[in-house]
């Protein structure tokens, strides 16, 4: 099988801060599946105006397979693993995306300038009538154009109920509805996520995240920047999502604990109360290579999502990390998690929370030692898919 994937995070974003999120999870997943011949992957088309603004390298690295240069446009592949290739765009494109920011992306996949040049990479590639992999409703121009033999939508967090996406919820209806319908299957990492999108497609399977359990398996030494413990680590970028009145609620009644938080702050305003208590640590993000070391020094693994009007109507790949770490995780109860209940500390409010985290910490709340469970590996979901794709008449 010959692979055109369309990632929601383009592979520059991957190579910076590492291959922490689903979509690419699952294309190293894919590559290393033996029904995969070779995959394309699809970059994001990058502005001028981007360029000029020095974000990021102009490609991903890797050995140089063909380029292309046009009078408008310039088309690079790059070879950046076995079996996987990158494909990066460079458009001249200033006002539209400075004006327009990500609702840009939807009209960039409609040029023609970006679709002649998907089409000449495939046909470089000698990818005639590929199966195509699709995790954002921005591409339906080009899978429209590009003819792949099957087509698997697979949705990330939601851009109808998103916090951050919502705002393009029109046109991601028009994304969906020209994708969804006769896609050969529809994936949905949530239930939230699952019932939005049953309106453009009648069979839509919940696939929830997982994890590289062997990645975690190690005990690597104490990151220096931990403070003293005991420790009680989050691991996420931070915004919205993050319940800012538990967490400080939490941490005031718990003055004796570290509450950690690794992750890319999104919305600094979001959670500018939790900079006010001394025991709360905003240690930045870091590097996916460099998570294990901070989630094995972790005491306790938590999730204070919001509850209701917040959530993403995405499925947390934090809990399988923390799993696969060996860690005890609190949990709001967001979306979903319910059928974890036998592995999860499901919290109610503030109160709860401390009282399960003080258990936790001296042994005074059972613990679940919830392990992976063997279909929740990046591999054993990376083969559902491919065996939904392959299932096209």
């Amino acid at each position: 099988m010959k692979l055109v994937a369309f990632p929601y995070h383009d592979w520059r974003k991957a190579d910076a801060e590492g291959h922490r999120w689903r979509d690419i999870h699952l294309i190293d997943a894919f590559a290393t599946h033996p029904d995969v011949e070779r995959i394309l992957v699809i970059d994001r088309p990058v502005s001028l105006a981007e360029r000029l603004a020095g974000r990021g390298p102009d490609f991903v690295r890797g050995m140089e397979v063909a380029r292309r240069t046009t009078r408008a446009s310039i088309a690079r592949i790059t070879n950046v693993a076995e079996r996987i290739d990158v494909l990066d765009i460079h458009v001249p494109d200033v006002l539209g995306p400075i004006v327009s920011r990500r609702a840009w992306w939807f009209r960039t996949f409609a040029d023609a300038r970006v679709i002649d040049h998907i089409r000449w990479a495939v046909a470089e590639l000698g990818m005639d009538r590929p199966h195509a992999v699709a995790w954002l409703p921005t591409v339906a121009p080009a899978l429209g154009a590009l003819g792949p033999e099957a087509v698997l939508f697979d949705s990330l967090d939601n851009w109808m109920i998103h916090p951050g996406l919502r705002r393009h919820a029109t046109l991601a209806a028009a994304g969906y509805s020209a994708i969804l319908p006769s896609a050969t299957a529809v994936v949905a990492s949530a239930p939230a996520s699952r019932d939005v999108l049953r309106q453009w497609a009648l069979e839509v399977e919940v696939i929830p995240n997982g994890v590289d359990p062997a990645a975690f398996a190690e005990a690597p030494p104490r990151p220096s920047d931990l403070p003293p413990g005991p420790v009680v680590g989050y691991a996420g970028s931070l915004a919205v999502r993050i319940d800012v009145a538990l967490v400080v609620e939490v941490a005031r009644a718990m003055p004796d604990v570290s509450f950690v938080f690794i992750g890319q702050v999104l919305q600094s305003s979001a959670i500018e109360p939790m900079r006010h208590v001394p025991n709360i640590h905003l240690l930045g993000d870091k590097h996916y290579a460099f998570l294990p070391a901070y989630l094995a020094h972790f005491d306790v693994a938590w999730i204070p999502h919001v509850v209701g009007a917040g959530e993403s109507g995405g499925d947390p790949i934090k809990m399988y990390e923390y799993w696969a770490a060996g860690r005890e995780v609190v949990a709001s109860r967001i979306d979903g998690l319910d059928r974890w209940a036998d592995r999860l500390h499901l919290l109610d409010d503030g109160a709860h929370a401390v009282a399960l985290i003080r258990g936790l910490l001296t042994d005074t709340v059972q613990a679940k030692r919830a392990t992976v469970p063997p279909d929740r590996t990046w591999d054993a979901i990376a083969g559902r898919l491919l065996s939904l794709l392959a299932s096209a008449p």
